[in-house]
């Protein structure tokens, strides 16, 4: 009878340790996703494990393939005293550089968002780059003394195609 238990009680034990080895960590990948940042920045991206990570500027970045270079950047920086904390005041700024660089800007369509539980900003708008017509879609987020922007820019035909990918992406970004 003490064996039973005995062998009820190691059982028992070994299968909490096999749960505990397979429960997700906060740091874990989810699922059909990869990593795209860096460990030194300040959050985590992870994207579709068929996209491409590209680092070779020095910024996060990952495209759909080479055939379809829908992609997202996420660049951040000390936030401004003129700016300070407002997400609205820093795409204000960019837009006027945007409209001066890119051709035939649309009106942006501006929404309330958030990134991994922070309030943001969401802006959505087209222009002209090199002749070729691009959504974009821009989050603009400040978090601990940092503007953290992530961009997502696609053609008007592949923009819808890929937002529910874009916001499975989204839903699992992470502040270090």
């Amino acid at each position: 009878m003490k064996m039973k238990k005995l062998l009820a009680l190691l059982f028992a034990a070994a299968a909490l340790c096999l749960l505990a080895a397979c429960a997700k960590t906060e740091n874990s990948v989810p699922t059909g996703m990869k990593l795209a940042s860096s460990e030194i920045v300040a959050y985590r991206l992870y994207v579709p494990e068929n996209w491409t990570v590209d680092m070779s500027t020095g910024v996060t970045s990952a495209y759909v393939s080479s055939s379809d270079r829908s992609n997202l950047s996420v660049v951040f920086f000390d936030t401004t005293e003129a700016e300070g904390e407002d997400p609205a005041a820093y795409f204000a700024r960019y837009q006027k550089e945007y409209k001066e660089t890119l051709g035939d800007m649309t009106e942006p369509e501006e929404s309330d968002a958030k990134l991994d539980g922070v309030d943001a900003k969401q802006y959505v708008w087209s222009a002209k780059v090199a002749g070729a017509e691009y959504r974009f879609l821009q989050i603009y987020c400040v978090k601990d003394g940092r503007i953290y922007l992530l961009t997502f820019t696609a053609t008007p035909e592949k923009y819808e195609e890929h937002l529910e990918k874009l916001g499975i992406i989204l839903a699992n970004f992470r502040f270090a």
